[in-house]
This record gives structure tokens, sequence and C-alpha cells, in this order.
């Protein structure tokens, strides 16, 4: 299943914070079943967006997890556009039937 991870630094964010962070994600090794398919980082420097593909809420929980003292994250399972418009029409058209 796909999501997209967006994160941010958290409000306490320092330099000495930053370290940390950069440090750890140097070191850190995605766990089972959370495989990475794009990172970007933002241009502004408030953090970034993961796509990935899990295959457990528990494979994201860990990853979030690994950083959570210096991110906020918000995950969101997505759907590529060629499934998802033919689901909104479908809705539409469901929604449009009823009187």
């Amino acid at each position: 299943m796909l999501f997209m991870i967006h994160y941010r630094p958290k409000s306490n964010w320092t330099e000495a914070i930053a370290k940390r962070a950069a440090r750890l994600f140097d070191d850190w090794n995605p766990p089972a079943g959370f495989n990475i398919q794009a990172h970007y980082a933002r241009s502004d420097s408030e953090g970034g967006l993961v796509i990935v593909e899990a295959e457990s809420p528990a494979a994201i929980m860990e990853a979030t997890s690994t950083f959570a003292l210096y991110y906020e994250h918000n995950v969101s399972p997505i759907v590529e556009i060629s499934q998802a418009v033919p689901i909104v029409h479908r809705t539409r058209q469901w929604r449009d039937s009823i009187a």
C-alpha cells in the first residue's frame, strides 16, 4: 500500500537538534516492509515528503517513531491517479443517482 508522509521539524527545533537528526538519518536503514519510492526535501528547509510502499502500519510506525522526537509526521494513504480517477467518477455517478 502506498503512503505519503509529510514531515516537518517540531517547534523546539535548534541547530543541535538538527545536527542530531541528521546524524541519525545518516546511519538509519528503513525497517523491513517500508520501501521508499521517493524522498524530497522542502526548499525552505521546513521538512520534506516521502512516498513509501508499506506492508503494514507497524512498518510505518517503526520508521516514523525513529524520528518522532525531532519531526511531526502526517501519514496519508495515497492512490495512483490512474486508479483514483475512475473511483472519483464512480462515486460521483452514484451521488448523482440519488434524488
